[in-house]
């Protein structure tokens, strides 16, 4: 029988183990359009002062070309990885071109058709083809537009001290330290999506969406505040919606986490599973590449999950082979909307609590996620994304029912004392302060981000407009804090190696990309053979 949370969180407190709440690691990764002064996608090239955008390890582009991600530097606290995306935001807009500034908010800016909204592109070299032919996969296959929506993946870990303490403790502890981490990991990741319900009521930040997003096709479902703006009354986050960035086409794909066996080969096998749609955007003469495949998933990236277990892969090997060979070592939370209130979209109380929530959900006990379980935990999670703020929701835990702030309530409360320990551990108050801003937006539905914002809305200004003053204010609170000569000199340095690196690339001799992508194929199938038969 595993042992119990409280049990969990008195040996957690005793001295011998509380070294092990200071190993944590962590970084933030944050997606962002750049618009022009009339709030429409920029449609400007990245710009080469910010160095390339396959080779800069901090500034890059995600979808399309103007949409940058900044990505911090791994940080040994929440504080220290906010200062690190301030740091980059300040870097980026220093070097915008004239009128551009970032759009702080997770559904975009005014679009204009599909075809404005170009996929980025990384060069003519393998790598980078690669990279923009698998963007031009997703707009096939989703729609630009949708990747238009941004977000804010936290990724964390937890050292194998503290992986060995916990699985010990629930009777695992001879296994090999990468089974450990893999084991905790995901058990962390299981608990997570049964309550990750209660990130989309805390902080989500996306009630509602310009009209552009739609074209002349608004969902019914959808309300009108203004000529512009649709919202849903109740909502705390459309972009985790199915309105917003989902695949219905991944339905197939239950993942339930329970091992990562289970999920190697899950997503090994959605990698060579011939998709009849996507197969149509194929051209059937051969003479252009459309997708990088017509699988079901093109590569293990394009698995739209609200949480992944992740892996840094060496040279010429995937994330899915990285976890094969030597274990998770660090999971990306991805359903954090960017709040438009927050000059960064993020601020340092709810870092901390994110990661808070995330200790919990490693000290939860977590028992394997079967049928019912998966589809409880999306209904739960569509229910907190659409009608979150509704007065006295229902969500399902088990077989009882419980309103939505009720449980909240009840959850936070188990987490007070281990945000008090947190606090005495690291020598600060911050733990305990995020944890009553969050109690507070419990007993207050008017505290959460999406009521303020709806608010506002209400107030007279469009989702544009507001969204555009908000942006264009925090971009001058950034830049007029500029970077010190240093870090000035630092940025620029990262961008000119940058630039030394791709055109190395460019120039480099490359196999066909036909072959390369022969090669990508062939590491799936072995990918997928080495576990079937293992299995």
């Amino acid at each position: 029988m595993q042992p119990t949370y409280p049990r969990l969180l008195a040996q957690l407190a005793q001295h011998p183990n509380r070294h092990n709440l200071l190993s944590m690691q962590r970084g933030l990764e944050k997606e962002g359009l750049r618009v022009n002064p009339n709030g429409e996608l920029a449609e400007s090239g990245h710009p080469k002062a910010l160095g390339a955008s396959l080779t800069h390890p901090s500034i890059t582009t995600d979808f399309a070309e103007s949409m940058l991600e900044l990505v911090t530097d791994v940080a040994i606290t929440p504080d220290a990885a906010i200062a690190s995306l301030e740091e980059l935001h300040q870097a980026a807009l220093s070097q915008l071109p004239a009128g551009e500034t970032l759009w702080n908010s997770s559904m975009p800016a005014r679009l204009g058709n599909d075809e404005q909204i170009q996929p980025a592109w990384f060069g003519h070299n393998n790598a980078g083809y690669q990279k923009h032919l698998y963007r031009q996969g997703l707009a096939r296959r989703y729609g630009n537009k949708m990747q238009t929506i941004a977000g804010i993946h936290y990724n964390l870990s937890l050292s194998d001290e503290f992986w060995q303490w916990q699985q010990r403790l629930i009777g695992h502890g001879t296994a090999a330290a990468s089974e450990r981490q893999s084991n905790g990991y995901m058990g962390l990741i299981r608990q997570f999506r049964r309550l990750a319900w209660l990130l989309s009521y805390l902080f989500g930040a996306s009630p509602a969406v310009d009209r552009s997003f739609f074209g002349a096709a608004v969902p019914a479902q959808l309300q009108q505040l203004d000529l512009d703006t649709f919202y849903l009354p109740w909502a705390t986050s459309l972009r985790m919606s199915d309105l917003g960035y989902s695949s219905n086409a991944q339905t197939a794909l239950a993942v339930h986490f329970n091992s990562l066996d289970e999920y190697i080969d899950t997503i090994a096998a959605g990698l060579q599973t011939p998709y009849p749609t996507y197969q149509q955007f194929d051209n059937q003469d051969g003479t252009a590449l459309t997708q990088l495949n017509s699988n079901l998933l093109q590569i293990e990236n394009e698995f739209y999950s609200i949480i992944r277990p992740k892996r840094v892969a060496e040279k010429g090997e995937s994330q899915l082979l990285a976890m094969a060979r030597r274990g998770v070592q660090y999971i990306e939370v991805r359903n954090l909307d960017i709040n438009p209130l927050l000059p960064l979209g993020i601020d340092a109380q709810q870092a901390h609590f994110i990661e808070l929530f995330l200790l919990y959900c490693a000290l939860q006990p977590s028992p394997q996620i079967d049928a019912v379980q998966h589809q409880r935990n999306l209904d739960n999670f569509a229910l907190s994304v659409q009608q979150g703020r509704k007065p006295g929701l229902l969500l399902q835990d088990g077989d009882r029912r419980k309103t939505l702030t009720d449980w909240a309530t009840e959850l936070l409360q188990q987490m007070l004392p281990l945000a008090e320990l947190l606090d005495e551990v690291h020598g600060t108050d911050a733990y305990r302060n995020s944890w009553q801003a969050q109690l507070d937006k419990c007993q207050d539905v008017s505290l959460t981000p999406s009521a303020q914002l709806l608010a506002k809305l209400q107030s007279g200004q469009s989702y544009l407009a507001l969204t555009h003053d908000l942006s264009k204010q925090h971009a001058a609170t950034l830049t007029a804090l500029p970077l010190t000569p240093e870090r000035q000199r630092h940025y620029q340095q990262l961008a000119t190696e940058s630039l030394r690196q791709f055109e190395q690339l460019e120039t480099q001799r490359q196999i066909p990309f036909s072959e390369h992508l022969a090669q990508l194929q062939q590491r799936h199938q072995q990918l997928l053979k080495r576990h079937i038969s293992a299995a």
